[in-house]
């Protein structure tokens, strides 16, 4: 039978090899975290590229089309002005004409 400090030695030599052995598998956890975090922040990074890409393009499409209402509208009402003046124009010349007969 080991004597009491050959027990007490054994046990702390038991001791020494279980903190060895947690300290490895702690820096393997670490590292499978550092692995998992980094892949999470990668997706995150796409992710958030993907939806930026997908609100720019909806932006554009929407700006593009509040841009053809404003030409569309603009362009009605150049031809109402248009038309307007047309049928002014009659008139106008009448007047001119008028002027410059009496002058």
């Amino acid at each position: 039978m080991p004597s009491i400090i050959e027990q007490v030695n054994m046990a702390e030599a038991q001791a020494a090899s279980l903190k060895k052995e947690a300290a490895a598998a702690a820096r393997q956890v670490v590292a499978a975290a550092e692995a998992d975090r980094k892949k999470l922040l990668e997706q995150a990074a796409n992710q958030g590229r993907e939806a930026a890409d997908l609100a720019a393009a909806e932006a554009e499409e929407q700006g593009a089309k509040l841009a053809a209402d404003i030409a569309e509208k603009a362009r009605a009402e150049a031809d109402s002005f248009c038309a307007a003046a047309r049928e002014k124009l009659g008139t106008a010349v009448e007047h001119i004409v008028e002027r410059v007969v009496k002058a």
